[in-house]
């Protein structure tokens, strides 16, 4: 038995505005499906499996950022903020302790939301 965490993206469930990256997006929906995939064919062992699609989180790379790029991207964000790594952490715990959570991607990403645009 046990449990496994896929790091996925929000890139993998909705479309970036803006960005042109159809590879990445891509391998990101790949990765939430062969969790999915993955969770049904071992629930018999005891193995379940997630993911876990985080949003724009506070990392290197983004503080790297321009930062007028950025806060026009946090205006679609309920919290209109970065995800803390910590946060994602913390949940990839839950994750791990809930035996509930099976065949699953947890989004990370403080309310993301494109009003009338390129979403889910």
């Amino acid at each position: 038995g046990g449990s496994i965490i896929n790091i996925a993206s929000m890139s993998g469930i909705i479309v970036n505005r803006g960005l042109e990256q159809a590879h990445y997006n891509s391998a990101k929906a790949g990765v939430i499906h062969l969790s999915k995939s993955l969770a049904m064919e071992w629930v018999g062992k005891g193995i379940r499996v997630n993911s876990m699609s985080p949003g724009y989180t506070a990392t290197p790379m983004v503080a790297g950022m321009n930062q007028d790029a950025l806060q026009a991207l946090l205006k679609d964000v309920h919290l209109g903020r970065l995800v803390e790594p910590v946060e994602i952490a913390r949940l990839i715990g839950h994750a791990v302790e809930n035996e509930a959570i099976n065949a699953t991607t947890l989004e990370i990403t403080g309310g993301l939301c494109y009003p009338g645009g390129i979403a889910k």
